[in-house]
């Protein structure tokens, strides 16, 4: 009788993997997450509540890299943002380099690579490359791919 249940136990063990590894309830609880937030951005935009929603995006960020002290001005938060995402940019330029092949905007992968940190938001910006870097650096997040060279265009075009 004491194998009998054994056995009836490992058969519901054997069952309950196959209907585990059949339901894959981690991509279930993946999808339910990815529905639920749609489904709660349309319920925000449709009430108007769009505050709201500005609220939640950016609770998702970090920015305690670019708060020393809360009364911060808001040029000194922004350079710090522009640095952060242009140190980013930086660091993909350079392995983008050092894997020797011969990337199609290289000039702009060196532009970037060599862009120091912004000091002067007038000054510093001046001729493009950070905005290029922060703006390629925004995509790829916005977008959830990968830095692309491609977004680094407009530092290919004549003045």
């Amino acid at each position: 009788e004491l194998k009998e249940k054994c056995m009836v136990e490992q058969q519901e063990l054997s069952r309950l993997k196959q209907i585990w590894s059949d339901t894959q309830p981690e991509l279930l609880l993946q999808v339910l997450a990815q529905s639920l937030e749609l489904f709660f951005s349309l319920v925000v935009r449709q009430a108007g509540l769009h505050h709201l929603e500005v609220k939640h995006r950016l609770a998702k960020k970090d920015i305690r890299p670019l708060l020393d002290d809360p009364s911060t001005a808001a040029e000194t938060v922004l350079m710090r943002w522009i640095n952060v995402a242009v140190t980013k940019a930086r660091a993909h330029c350079e392995e983008l380099l050092g894997d020797m092949s011969k990337e199609e905007n290289q000039d702009a992968l060196i532009l970037v690579a060599r862009q120091e940190e912004i000091q002067n938001l007038d000054a510093d910006l001046s001729d493009g490359v950070a905005l290029s870097a922060l703006y390629a650096m925004i995509k790829a997040e916005r977008e959830q791919k990968g830095f692309s060279v491609k977004d680094l265009i407009a530092l290919s075009e004549v003045d």
